[in-house]
């Protein structure tokens, strides 16, 4: 029973008339219902000036500037997208000059595309919503893309799943996970031990190549056919995972061409992109077609030079029963000779006249931007990093500004303050005349000078807490009995010697003057007296 897809969109590009391509219809894009999926205005139908090309390659469609194609999807899940690429020379453009990129809803899946060969490039990959976009993007001012047709339909739901695949590393042999979310592109095909196959003989309308070019010792492999139709078992392959042919043909070793026991292996090189550490997916199918019995059959699985597959036991995999497809899933880094390989041989479990290997089939598929990666994101990524460096500049500099515009307040503000305080005493009065330093002499009040700011800032703004014993005698004197006036450090000059003057003020400036003028008082008393040591001076 042939599959049966829910999406199932085939354009046939440039063209005003449907081809039918093994019994598929593509619509023509020129015309209605076709012309619904392109929603660029600016572009260009070209016609294959070769009459005997295919009707699929009869026509293009030319872009010189972003273009889409978009399709309304019925049902989410894994799809298969296939764009056909047969660059002819036409009057006005040579589609071999073509370079382009293409992008399937804004994920990037093909980069500086151009080619001179017919191409069917096929990806498998997940839809988790209900449209797609496939758009062609020219590369520089003159550049154009170009397409032939186009294939998007609905996958089987067994042909990518989750769980299975292993990822074959140096580190060892790991589960890969969420296999089904990569974007996959189709590298080889192969069909091993048998023929060609077309679209024609495969429900999912692929190709599949012989494998002779890729074996890298031709003598050490055997071609095994049967017309046995494959035993699928639920739960094992299925006809839409390959189809019979693949699993009705393989290679097993040549055990014609005797080596000592027979213990060499098949080895086959498969060429793929060893550009920036790229990943490939590797799907092996096998059927024991060779068995008279199960169990007689275990071998080896090799990829890259490391054992995939130990002892393999298809009996045990494929419920036991003869001919019964089964397929093993791998994800492998690339090294740098650009060359995938794979080999099988026997195991030690197999007995002297039983040692063999065999494969039936292999498909090798590139993991298309596994981060994920999108063109206009990363532009728009470049752009979020500059503005946020440049946001961040400019917040620096306001901040250092800020910071010096507080600095500068807040000293003005200290300024503003001293002066205040400044102002809230009366200064110094002799004879009459406001000074800030008082005449120094030897003998004359009119000689003695003290520094009124120096004498503030020394008493902490004449604290109540300070009491500074000035001179020897008792100080007793009625203004200053009840009271005491703090001075600090203040140098009262008045002659030769020292003497201590011991006072203080308690609160307000209206005691100042009879203070002060007892002050000069004392002060001129016997000899004249200086502070010699503030640090001598004692609190009470």
């Amino acid at each position: 029973m042939a599959f049966t897809p829910q999406d199932n969109f085939l354009i046939n590009c440039g063209s005003n008339t449907n081809a039918i391509i093994a019994g598929r219809e593509f619509l023509a894009d020129s015309n209605k219902p076709g012309s619904g999926f392109t929603s660029s205005d600016k572009s260009t139908s070209l016609s294959n000036p070769n009459q005997n090309s295919s009707d699929l390659y009869a026509t293009a469609r030319l872009f010189s500037s972003v273009s889409s194609y978009s399709f309304e999807i019925n049902k989410t899940g894994t799809h298969l997208v296939r764009l056909h690429f047969f660059p002819f020379n036409s009057r006005s453009f040579n589609l071999g000059n073509s370079n382009f990129s293409v992008l399937v809803n804004g994920v990037l899946i093909l980069t500086n595309f151009r080619t001179e060969l017919t191409l069917v490039k096929e990806f498998i990959l997940m839809l988790d919503k209900f449209h797609l976009d496939i758009t062609f993007d020219p590369s520089g001012n003159n550049g154009f893309a170009f397409i032939n047709a186009i294939e998007v339909f609905s996958a089987p739901v067994d042909l990518i799943v989750d769980g299975g695949a292993k990822s074959i590393s140096v580190g060892g042999i790991q589960e890969f996970k969420n296999l089904s979310s990569q974007i996959l592109e189709t590298v080889h095909r192969i069909n091993v031990g048998g023929s060609k196959l077309t679209p024609f003989n495969d429900t999912l309308w692929r190709n599949w190549v012989p494998d002779e070019d890729f074996l890298s010792i031709k003598s050490s492999a055997k071609t095994v056919t049967t017309t046995q139709i494959p035993n699928y078992q639920k739960g094992g392959a299925s006809k839409e995972v390959a189809p019979d042919n693949v699993y009705m043909t393989a290679q097993e070793m040549n055990r014609g061409n005797l080596i000592v026991n027979s213990m060499f292996n098949l080895t086959w090189g498969f060429p793929v992109d060893s550009r920036g550490g790229a990943r490939h997916f590797v799907r092996l199918h096998f059927c024991d077609i060779v068995s008279l019995s199960i169990n007689q059959l275990y071998f080896n699985v090799y990829i890259n030079g490391f054992l995939a597959y130990k002892d393999l036991d298809l009996s045990s995999l494929s419920f036991h029963v003869l001919a019964s497809p089964f397929y093993a899933d791998f994800v492998v880094d690339s090294d740098r000779s650009g060359v995938l390989e794979i080999s099988v041989g026997p195991s030690d479990l197999s007995t002297s006249l039983r040692k063999n290997a065999i494969l039936n089939g292999v498909e090798i598929m590139k993991i298309v931007n596994p981060v994920g990666q999108k063109p206009s994101t990363k532009k728009k990524n470049i752009w979020v990093w500059i503005c946020l460096i440049v946001g961040g500049l400019i917040v620096s500099c306001c901040g250092i500004l800020a910071i010096l515009i507080l600095l500068k307040l807040r000293k003005k503000t200290r300024a503003k303050t001293r002066q205040a305080e400044s102002i809230g005493w009366t200064p110094l009065r002799v004879h009459g005349s406001s000074h800030s330093k008082l005449s120094e002499g030897t003998n004359y009040v009119n000689k003695l000078k003290i520094p009124f700011l120096e004498l503030q800032s020394r008493t902490n703004n004449f604290d109540k807490s300070l009491i500074i014993v000035l001179c020897a005698r008792p100080a007793v004197d009625p203004l200053l009995g009840r009271g005491r006036v703090s001075m600090g450090q203040a140098e009262i000059v008045s002659g030769a010697g020292s003497s201590n003057v011991e006072g203080s003020v308690s609160g307000s400036r209206t005691n100042q003057k009879p203070i002060i003028n007892r002050i000069f008082k004392i002060s001129n008393l016997g000899n004249s007296q200086k502070v010699s040591n503030p640090s001598t001076f004692t609190h009470h």
